[in-house]
């Protein structure tokens, strides 16, 4: 047994045995490749924010990652992880961490030595001193992603930045497995059966992988939801996966978590997942499909990120794209789930996409918005409105 000398450098490295002979002189094995690896963070993004707040770490060295041996501490405390490889981790702000600033660094051991990354810092508890403020903007797609390999043997959890997460126990899994989640896309079926069992969304889909993946001991599963317009029907939301066989969605049993907006539930098995809610107890909103309003806030946006609110009933899916006054395509994106929104317009109660424009970098002028939105069995909607951005 021995050691790896402290001089040696992270990467590759020969491995070489030497034995002396009889005749003084060197005897030698086949050199083996043996890989050092030392943590380096490059940068951290963003370097501010709320507990919660979703991060990426890039740098390398990191890695594979393997369970509770490869960790992210922030203030001390081991982060939720949603992605690990040998130059990016993603992961999320503790919920338990006080306001200040607080040292990331990150961690792996190997054979009961544990090594760690130099720091960087996060200040927790809003913006970081000096740091200049922007209005709240839509989530990228890689806070609906997760993807990290569990051990059999140990388990463990994966969540997204959005909060979908899955948990599961050791010995559940019958091999090693990459888990994967990523938000997931309705087809006409199963939006038919949604309508005829009178459900209504009350979140994203999400999509757990390997589809088909089964649990000897079941698996948490938790799933944010909006509360937006549901008043007591909040309490009725409950975990659906989609059945192919049946072809119909399937209720599980669920715990409401009415504090941090999630529902749970315990699975045997990967598929499609959605919170849902029986549309009966919902406030009444206007479904049928067809444009009802669409507008930019505030417009003129004077230094400020303006948002693009969309109002047509229930709809599968909403885009939108953002030309500048030359006609070049500058921005393009998809809506958020809709939430039930009477926004004092004079129409009440509606299905409402918002869409949060990030104008940073774009500069003064004109712009054209183009809006698509889709429903099964219908005609896109398509229409386009100007708004003006001032710096």
């Amino acid at each position: 047994r021995v050691e790896v000398p402290g001089a040696v450098a992270a990467g590759t490295s020969t491995l070489v045995v030497e034995r002396a002979t009889s005749d003084g002189g060197l005897s030698q094995a086949e050199p083996q490749a043996f890989e050092v690896l030392l943590p380096v963070m490059d940068s951290m993004s963003p370097v501010w924010g709320n507990p919660g707040t979703a991060f990426i770490l890039y740098g390398h060295g990191f890695g594979l990652y393997n369970g509770t041996n490869t960790k992210v501490k922030v203030g001390g405390i081991a982060a939720s992880l949603s992605l690990w490889s040998d130059t990016q981790i993603r992961g999320i702000i503790p919920d338990s961490l006080a306001a200040g600033t607080a040292t990331v660094v990150v961690e792996r051991t190997a054979n009961s030595v544990t090594v760690q990354s130099n720091t960087l810092e996060f200040y927790v508890g809003g913006m970081a001193p000096g740091a200049l403020p922007t209005a709240s903007i839509a989530r990228p797609e890689w806070h609906y992603e997760a993807e990290l390999a569990l051990a059999a043997e140990e388990g463990g959890k994966v969540e997204t930045p959005t909060r979908a997460s899955v948990e599961v126990p050791g010995h559940a899994l019958d091999q090693d497995v990459v888990i994967s989640i990523k938000k997931g896309a309705s087809s006409r079926s199963q939006v038919q059966a949604l309508d005829k069992a009178k459900l209504a969304s009350a979140g994203a889909a999400m999509e757990f992988g390997p589809e088909g993946t089964r649990f000897s001991s079941p698996a948490l599963i938790e799933l944010p939801y909006d509360a937006a317009g549901m008043g007591l029907a909040e309490r009725a939301v409950k975990v659906h996966y989609w059945d192919p066989g049946l072809k119909d969605w399937v209720a599980v049993a669920s715990e409401v978590d009415l504090v941090h907006k999630r529902v749970r539930a315990r699975t045997d098995h990967f598929s499609l997942y959605q919170p849902m809610v029986l549309a009966d107890l919902l406030v009444q909103a206007e479904e049928s499909f067809g444009l009802k309003e669409l507008y930019a806030f505030p417009n003129p946006a004077k230094r400020t990120n303006p948002c693009i609110r969309l109002q047509t009933g229930l709809a599968d899916s909403a885009k939108v794209e953002i030309y500048d006054s030359a006609g070049a395509l500058v921005h393009k994106a998809s809506f958020g789930p809709p939430r039930v929104l009477d926004d004092g317009n004079g129409k009440g109660p509606q299905w409402t996409f918002d869409y949060v424009w990030d104008v940073s970098g774009k500069g003064s002028g004109v712009y054209l918005y183009a809006v698509t939105a889709s429903k099964a069995g219908y005609r896109d909607i398509k229409t386009t409105k100007k708004l003006a951005v001032l710096k």
